[in-house]
């Protein structure tokens, strides 16, 4: 990104990987394409990376789950560390692109509890009023870093989430949260199984474990 003078937002690199899988040479190709797609605008957003970048090699239910906001459901996660387990696109990368996505949803649903508990937003599971909601909410309120504005995630991502969100208290996400930037941590620093480290993570988000 920095060779081709851009920027990407969290939301929009976590869908990147979600897609492409961390596979160095196909990102590369990707990201020139979407270099090319957003021309001379600096900032890559996640539209762009949804109409552009191709999915590959990752198991379409997955793909699914991580671009529709589902994955964050407790009826989902033994699901997810049974394909964190048969994921096999890298020996020594294939759960980073997993637990990205985590963190975007994880993050994504801690903003929308806020925005739940201020009013802004309701509980409506009709996509066009959240959609309406969304767009009413005072700008001026919310903090200028991209990475803490709750507007700077695609709307269908926070309605997707919705659901989710309800079943999780503030703690709980706050905690997940940091289980999930603990394992990026050992992810990067040790030469553990990456399969092993990524489902220990989950079992202590789901379990409720310190």
């Amino acid at each position: 990104m920095r060779a081709r003078q851009k920027e990407i937002s969290d939301e929009a690199l976590a869908e990147l990987i979600s897609r492409i899988g961390p596979n160095a040479r196909q990102l590369d190709n990707e990201v020139e394409k979407v270099a090319l797609y957003v021309g001379d605008r600096k900032e890559i957003e996640f539209d762009d990376v949804a109409t552009i970048a191709r999915a590959t090699r990752w198991p379409a239910p997955l793909r699914w789950a991580m671009r529709s906001g589902t994955a964050t459901c407790r009826a989902c996660w033994p699901a997810w560390m049974r394909r964190c387990g048969r994921l096999k696109l890298d020996p020594q990368k294939s759960e980073i692109g997993l637990l990205y996505g985590l963190i975007s949803k994880i993050r994504a649903m801690l903003l929308l509890k806020e925005m739940l508990q201020e009013g802004w937003v309701k509980p409506d599971m009709d996509y066009n009023r959240v959609q309406g909601q969304l767009e009413r909410v005072p700008k001026d309120q919310l903090p200028e870093d991209r990475r803490f504005n709750p507007l700077a995630i695609n709307p269908y991502v926070l309605y997707k989430a919705l659901p989710q969100v309800k079943r999780y208290s503030e703690a709980e996400l706050i905690r997940a949260m940091d289980l999930l930037f603990q394992c990026n941590l050992r992810l990067v620093s040790t030469s553990l199984d990456e399969s092993l480290v990524v489902q220990q993570t989950l079992v202590q988000i789901v379990g409720g474990k310190a």
